[in-house]
């Protein structure tokens, strides 16, 4: 009803989900994919696509979309079934779609398991990171890193600190009203060739 009468008063996907979700809390966790449900979905933009229908002026047409993420028709048209087939998409009765997933918190990450294709995932997003660096203007974009000491003994925890951040980070400037789809990334790894 409350989707309804959104759409009907010209509210934004946005402003109909803070309507929808402020009587909930919000999740603790995000909704967990399975690493076969992942494998069907891991080019980055179909996270991508789900995360511009909360932007203002989102058009359910895959032409926008493809323009949006510059990506091709072909590409868009694709993830876009298969993300009406996984059920992370729907189409409401006034023809607009929208994102389904539990609070549009997706993860495919879990503490002890990953795979083939969150290999890939994580490698075409470091070649995305890159391709912004030469294109986009610093004010646009932030790239920074930093090199220190570090016990590995430490690392569960830093992990756990790590996720956390990304997680309240989404979180904390998700509500506003979104013109544009960003992507953070954090790399944390070894420089140092780790004994065994």
């Amino acid at each position: 009803m409350k989707l309804r009468l959104g759409t009907a008063l010209g509210l934004s996907t946005d402003q109909i989900r803070r309507l929808t979700s402020a009587e909930l809390p919000l999740p603790h966790e995000p909704q967990c994919l399975t690493l076969d449900t992942f494998a069907a979905i891991a080019d980055w933009y179909h996270y991508a696509i789900l995360e511009l229908t909360r932007v203002e002026g989102f058009q359910s047409n895959v032409a926008w979309i493809a323009q949006r993420l510059g990506i091709t028709r072909t590409e868009a048209n694709i993830a876009i079934e298969r993300l009406f087939k996984l059920q992370l998409l729907k189409e409401t009765s006034y023809g607009q779609w929208i994102d389904t997933s539990e609070n549009g918190e997706l993860t495919h990450l879990t503490p002890s398991q990953t795979s083939e294709a969150a290999r890939a995932y994580q490698c075409q997003l470091l070649e995305l990171s890159k391709k912004t660096v030469q294109e986009i203007p610093l004010s646009k974009r932030n790239h920074t890193s930093a090199a220190f000491c570090f016990d590995p003994e430490d690392l569960p925890q830093a992990i756990e600190r790590i996720t956390e951040f990304r997680r309240a980070f989404a979180r904390e400037f998700k509500p506003r009203t979104s013109k544009e789809v960003f992507q953070i990334q954090i790399s944390f790894f070894p420089l140092t060739k780790m004994k065994g």
